[in-house]
């Protein structure tokens, strides 16, 4: 009976412990301290062994990275913490993390691998990869037009003219208010 006792505190100040870590590393990510953040969290995660939590805690690691811009990083603990929400069985972390990943990969302009994750099943009924998927759609036609009205640029400077007429009306099809391919 000492032994369960002994057992059940350890238990309970570990849970402690962790609860005031993750409200630590929340309120770190609040004032923008996002690495200070990432490094209570990896702590956190080194000593979580359940794979729902390792999800969450990857998942958290993962967006902290998102938005201190490193990506590479940011895909390396999304996809893992994904792995793990399917382990245990968890849609809404496999969902969070799915979403996540199609939004770190969104910002790196890697558009098909970004559709590739928001048209996943376990995405279909979610607003957030709804919405990416429009924006996938609006930023191909920018960078599309953007190309276009590049190649004019480079055709009337080399006097190919009806060439560059050509690529300046793509790029407004692709572009129609941008006055910069008139």
């Amino acid at each position: 009976l000492n032994l369960l006792f002994v057992a059940l505190s350890l238990v309970s100040v570990n849970l402690y412990a962790q609860s005031a870590s993750l409200a630590k590393a929340k309120g770190l990510i609040q004032q923008g301290q996002t690495q200070d953040a990432v490094v209570v969290l990896r702590e956190l995660l080194a000593m979580t062994e359940n794979a729902k939590d390792k999800a969450r805690l990857e998942g958290a690691i993962g967006w902290a990275y998102v938005k201190s811009n490193d990506y590479q990083l940011a895909e390396k603990f999304l996809e893992q913490s994904l792995i793990h929400a399917n382990a245990a069985g968890d849609e809404k972390i496999a969902l969070r993390s799915n979403n996540n990943l199609g939004i770190a990969l969104f910002l790196q302009n890697k558009l098909d691998e970004s559709r590739a994750y928001f048209s996943q099943d376990i995405a279909k009924q979610s607003a957030t990869a709804k919405t990416y998927l429009d924006l996938i759609d609006v930023k191909e036609k920018e960078i599309l037009g953007q190309k276009a009205l590049l190649a004019g640029v480079d055709s009337r400077r080399n006097k190919e003219f009806s060439k560059a007429i050509e690529k300046y009306d793509l790029a407004l099809k692709y572009r129609p208010n941008d006055s910069s391919a008139l």
